[in-house]
C-alpha cells in the first residue's frame, strides 16, 4: 500500500511543480503582451485551466513562447489524466482479481 502513496504523492508533486513552471514561464512571457495577465494568480490560472484540459478561454496566449508553453502543457495534462485512468483501471482489476480468486492481488504481492 505504501507503494501506491508513493506512487500518488510523486503524481501530486510533480503535477504542482509543473503547473507552477509553467505559470512562471507564462507569467514571463506574457506579462508584458497579454493584457488578460495582470499578475502571476492570473498565469497559475491559466497553468491549472490549462493542465486539467478544461480551458476556460478567459486566459490565453499571444506570444509564441506563451504558445510552445501552453502545448507542452497540454500534453502533460493529456498524460497525467491517461495515468490517473490507468492506475484507478488498475486498482479496479486488483480489487475484482482478489474477490474472484481469493488471493492477494498484484499489488499486495
Amino acid at each position: 500500500m505504501s507503494e501506491k502513496i508513493t506512487v500518488y504523492a510523486y503524481i501530486v508533486l510533480s503535477t504542482a511543480l509543473i503547473v507552477v513552471t509553467a505559470g512562471t514561464l507564462f507569467f514571463l512571457v506574457e506579462v508584458e503582451a497579454n493584457p488578460q495577465v495582470n499578475d502571476f494568480i492570473d498565469a497559475v490560472w491559466w497553468a491549472t485551466v490549462t493542465v486539467t484540459t478544461v480551458g476556460y478561454g478567459d486566459i490565453y496566449p499571444v506570444t509564441t513562447a506563451g504558445r510552445i508553453v501552453g502545448m507542452v502543457l497540454m500534453f502533460f495534462g493529456v498524460a497525467l489524466i491517461g495515468a490517473i485512468a490507468g492506475m484507478a483501471g488498475s486498482h479496479f482489476l486488483d480489487r475484482l482479481e482478489k474477490r474472484r480468486h481469493g488471493k492477494k492481488s498484484r499489488s499486495q504481492q
